[in-house]
C-alpha cells in the first residue's frame, strides 16, 4: 500500500468523525422493559445496580417466611441467600460489585443488619448496632451501609466503613436515606422544634448541613447521586408539597412544581446524570414522561407501571400489570446517538492522529 493510500485512509477517518460530531441528538433515550417472570406479591424486588442485578425479597412457600435474594446480571435467575439462622430475612440495597445489605431476624427475635460479599456470596451479621433492629436503607460501591437503628430513646442514623466495619452514629431523629461513592449521606433529621429537615453530609458522614426547605417548614430527602445532587419534598409557603432537586454537594434547592408531588413515596432516586425517576414518571432534560406511557412499555404491553428502584446508570426496577397479572420488569435506558457519535468521533481522531504519526516527515504538513 502506499503512503498516499494511508494518507488518504486517515482522512476518510477524519472526516468520519466529523459526521459523527454532527448526528443529531435525540430528546429523550429509547427504552426497552424486560419481563422478569416474577409475580411481584412472591418477589418483591427493592434495589438494582448497574448491571441490572437485583435484590430484595421473595416468599418461601415451606413455612411463608420472606428471604433476601439476588439476582444475576439483567436480573436473570434467582438466588435465596438465607437467613442466618433465623426465620426471615429481606434486601434494601446493592452495589456494582453485588454485594447486598438487608436485616434478618435472629432466633431471639432481634432485627440484625446483615451484608454480603461480592454476588451476594456470604453473609455477615452486622449485630444489632445497639438497638432492637436495624433498618439499612442502602450501600455504595465500597461496602458502606447507611440507615437507622431503633432505640429505646428513639430513631439513631448510623453509616458504617467499608465493607460494613465500624460504624459511625448521628444522633437520634436523623434517618439516614441513602449514600454515595464519596460516603455523602442524604436524610432527614428533626431540629428542635420538631421539624423535619433534609440533610446531606460531607465524604465518609463527616459534618451536617440543613438543606432548607421551598419556604415552609419541612423538608425530607429521599435520594442522591454522586455528585451529592439531593431529591426530596418540602412544604412551600402555602403549605403544599412540592419536590425539589439540589445542585452538587447539596447547593441550593430548585422546585419542581412540574412534577405535582404529593407524598413523600412519589420520588425514587436521581441518576449520575440527574435524571430524575418517580412511582410512574421520569423527568430528564426538564421533561417529564409518564413511565407507563413509554413506547418500550407501551408496545409490549405493559400497563400501570410503577418504579421500585433506579441504578446510577438509569436501569430502573419495578412492577406493573402484565396479562391481568401484577409482575416484576427491568426497564433500560438504551444511549442516545450522541453518546454513540462522541464514540466515533473520539475513534476517529485517535486514529487519525496515530495516521498522522505514522506518515513519513516529507509527507506532513508544514506550511506554506
Amino acid at each position: 500500500m502506499s503512503t498516499k493510500l494511508s494518507k488518504l485512509t486517515c482522512f476518510v477517518i477524519f472526516l468520519a468523525a466529523i459526521f459523527a460530531v454532527s448526528m443529531p441528538e435525540t430528546a429523550n433515550a429509547n427504552w426497552s422493559i424486560t419481563r422478569l417472570g416474577f409475580d411481584y406479591f412472591d418477589v418483591t424486588p427493592t434495589a438494582v445496580n448497574d448491571t441490572g442485578q437485583i435484590a430484595g425479597y421473595a416468599f418461601n412457600d415451606s413455612d411463608k417466611s420472606r428471604h433476601a435474594f439476588i439476582t444475576g446480571p439483567s436480573g436473570v435467575g434467582l438466588t435465596d441467600l438465607g437467613t442466618l439462622g433465623g426465620t426471615e430475612s429481606y434486601a434494601s440495597g446493592i452495589n456494582n460489585a453485588g454485594q447486598v445489605t438487608g436485616a434478618f431476624r435472629t432466633a431471639d427475635e432481634e432485627w440484625h443488619a446483615f451484608i454480603t460479599g461480592p454476588n451476594g456470596v456470604g453473609m455477615t451479621d452486622l449485630g444489632n448496632l445497639g438497638g432492637y433492629a436495624v433498618v439499612p436503607n442502602a450501600i455504595n460501591n465500597s461496602g458502606q451501609v447507611v440507615g437507622v437503628v431503633e432505640t429505646g430513646q428513639g430513631s439513631v442514623g448510623f453509616t458504617t466503613g467499608a465493607n460494613g466495619k465500624g460504624v459511625t452514629y448521628f444522633g437520634t431523629s436523623i434517618y439516614a436515606e441513602d449514600i454515595n461513592d464519596s460516603g455523602q449521606v442524604a436524610g432527614t433529621f428533626l431540629t428542635p422544634e420538631s421539624w423535619s429537615r433534609a440533610f446531606i453530609t460531607g465524604p465518609n458522614g463527616v459534618g451536617m448541613t440543613d438543606l432548607g426547605t421551598l419556604g415552609g417548614l419541612t423538608s425530607f430527602a429521599n435520594a442522591l447521586n454522586d455528585s451529592g445532587q439531593v431529591i426530596g419534598q418540602s412544604n412551600t409557603l402555602s403549605g403544599r408539597i412540592h419536590g425539589f432537586v439540589t445542585g452538587p454537594n447539596g447547593e441550593g434547592m430548585t422546585d419542581l412544581s412540574d412534577l405535582n408531588i404529593f407524598n413523600q413515596g412519589e420520588l425514587i432516586g436521581i441518576t449520575n446524570s440527574a435524571d430524575i425517576v418517580g412511582a410512574n414518571f421520569i423527568y430528564s432534560q426538564g421533561v417529564v414522561n409518564d413511565l407507563s406511557l413509554l413506547p418500550a412499555v407501551v408496545a409490549a404491553g405493559w400497563t400501570y407501571i410503577n418504579a421500585i428502584d433506579v441504578s446510577n446508570n438509569g436501569q430502573i426496577v419495578g412492577f406493573g400489570v402484565m396479562d391481568e397479572q401484577f409482575e416484576t420488569f427491568l426497564l433500560s435506558p438504551i444511549p442516545e446517538p450522541k453518546v454513540y457519535a462522541m464514540l466515533v468521533a473520539g475513534l476517529g481522531l485517535i486514529g487519525f492522529m496515530g495516521c498522522r504519526k505514522k506518515l513519513p516527515c516529507n509527507l506532513r504538513h508544514t506550511g506554506d
